[in-house]
């Protein structure tokens, strides 16, 4: 009787187990179990006007599991693969932890897409971006921890017309609202995939490469500035053409600058300078032309030297703020 009695519990509780292990969810791992690394060996094709770059790299994985193959499972976020070589895959033993693991190695080319951050061009910094996703498999599955210990901080190749000041990585989960029609769980609404991510921060290689943008603009307030050593006289045509030159130079500044630039809702920095010019040759102008008013029609030498020294002063203030603005960025 008590031999039947245990046998039906028995029964009992493994028909529960069952129904407990059927329909409760994957509990999420309590730590991350692919290392993963990566190494850039080639970034060219640097475009601002067509927002892209390419770069070839090397990724590798290590890790335990013999259910996952995150060499296979992964994909590039942010850009578009050119090509992909797997150049390694087996077991190795890690010398760090003794235990046998899962290591593969992958050559990878793409172009990537970005918004450039172009508030401060010409001397701007940019942070190219390589996103890896796991592709198939949730965090409950697969999740991603930087090969810090493997990882190299220095990038010691020339990008042309640029300087890598340094590089930054790390790992975080991205959460999709959707499951992509994968319905096999209840009340599951989302997908939450690992994602890594490898920034490399650039700049512009030299001073002058930055200053020559500014050098049009700049040179045209001097030159406007230098126009007050132009007395006005009965028919004065010198000084107005000056400011009507100086204006068409600065939109044709502006219009090169533009060209240069992807299509933005802000303005950058050189932009705000050209415009700054063309407001000044502007100023210029209007304010030569009431000069000569005030010289030829109304004989008002006192009010034409007022108008004058209103006429310099601006021009004179707009210099001071673009010497400033520069040497500010070109000290920092």
């Amino acid at each position: 009787m008590k031999l039947t009695k245990h046998l039906v519990f028995l029964i009992c509780s493994a028909l529960l187990l069952s129904f407990i292990s059927v329909n409760a969810k994957t509990i999420p791992l309590e730590k991350p179990n692919v290392k993963i690394g990566l190494y850039p060996k080639r970034i060219y094709d640097i475009s601002f006007k067509d927002q892209k770059y390419s770069v070839d790299f090397t990724l590798w994985f290590r890790w335990e599991d013999d259910n996952i193959m995150p060499q296979k499972s992964f994909k590039v976020r942010n850009g578009k693969l050119d090509g992909l070589d797997l150049v390694w895959e087996g077991k190795i033993t890690d010398q760090l932890t003794q235990k046998l693991v899962n290591f593969a190695v992958v050559n990878v080319s793409a172009t990537f897409t970005d918004v450039w951050d172009i508030r401060n061009y010409p001397f701007d910094h940019q942070n190219l971006k390589i996103q890896i996703e796991e592709d198939r498999d949730e965090t409950d599955v697969l999740t991603y921890e930087v090969d810090i210990r493997n990882m190299s901080k220095n990038i010691n190749y020339p990008i042309s017309g640029w300087k890598i000041n340094g590089i930054n990585y790390f790992v975080t989960n991205y959460q999709f609202d959707t499951n992509f029609g994968n319905t096999s769980e209840e009340d599951e609404f989302s997908t939450v995939s690992s994602r890594f991510e490898y920034g490399i921060e650039i700049q512009h290689e030299n001073t002058f490469s930055t200053v020559k943008y500014i050098f049009t603009p700049f040179l045209i307030l001097i030159i406007l500035y230098f126009g007050k050593f132009m007395r006005i006289t009965e028919n004065d045509t010198d000084r107005v053409n000056l400011g009507i030159t100086a204006l068409f130079a600065a939109i044709a500044v502006h219009f090169v600058i533009a060209d240069k630039l992807p299509d933005s809702n802000g303005f950058s920095l050189v932009e705000k300078i050209v415009l700054l010019t063309i407001f000044m040759a502007s100023w210029y102008s209007a304010l030569t032309f009431y000069a000569i008013h005030c010289h030829r029609d109304l004989k008002d030498d006192a009010l034409e030297q007022k108008m004058e020294k209103i006429n310099f002063t601006g021009i004179l203030l707009a210099i001071i703020c673009v010497v400033m603005t520069v040497g500010y960025f070109l000290l920092t």
